[in-house]
């Protein structure tokens, strides 16, 4: 996952609302696309994990450090 990411807001597109990503000292947002896969897993996994963080529950994600960051997954389990 990126750590510049500032912003993800989602814009309506003529095949559906879709994420754009404000970065750190880039002047255009990307879109979905352009995002790297670590980027990309991370906000599909973001709500159960939240889910889990703010339940106090268990979250299983089976092969997690494929695509999130060592230091990323330090953070949220810290």
């Amino acid at each position: 996952v990126d750590i510049g990411v500032e912003e993800i807001r989602f814009k309506e597109t003529p095949s559906g609302h879709k994420p754009f990503f404000k970065h750190a000292g880039l002047a255009a947002e990307l879109d979905w696309e352009s995002e790297s896969h670590g980027t990309q897993s991370f906000v599909e996994l973001f709500p159960w994990l939240y889910h889990s963080l703010e339940w106090g529950k268990l979250c299983v994600i089976d092969e997690v450090d494929s695509a999130v960051h060592p230091m990323v997954i330090e953070e949220i389990l810290r």
